[in-house]
């Protein structure tokens, strides 16, 4: 499915029950994809518990309406990017237990 079906989605959660990984479910891998900047009408944004990895895209910073971005217990690493100054109505954000730099 194209992301350009998605225009108006308003809320993104994606999240790993933490007990099933007590029962061998290791949840979602992989990277974030770069194409949710094209999400345009996103305020909240949550990938969280899961085996997510690799870097955050920058691009998410130019998700206008985003106040709440959790990106909270996963695998990235590497640098935040500095385009994430430029939220304007960001009023929510959790980066915790990761491996991220700045």
């Amino acid at each position: 499915m194209s992301l350009m079906y998605l225009a108006s989605l308003e809320t993104l959660v994606i999240s790993q029950n933490t007990a099933g990984q007590e029962q061998g479910v290791t949840g979602l891998t992989g990277t974030i994809p770069a194409t949710f900047q094209y999400l345009t009408a996103l305020t909240e944004l949550t990938i969280e518990n899961t085996r997510v990895s690799g870097t955050i895209p920058a691009g998410l910073s130019s998700l206008p309406d985003l106040e709440t971005l959790n990106l909270q217990n996963n695998d990235l690493a590497g640098p935040i990017p500095t385009t994430f100054t430029s939220f304007d109505k960001l009023n929510d954000l959790q980066l915790q237990n990761n491996m991220l730099t700045g």
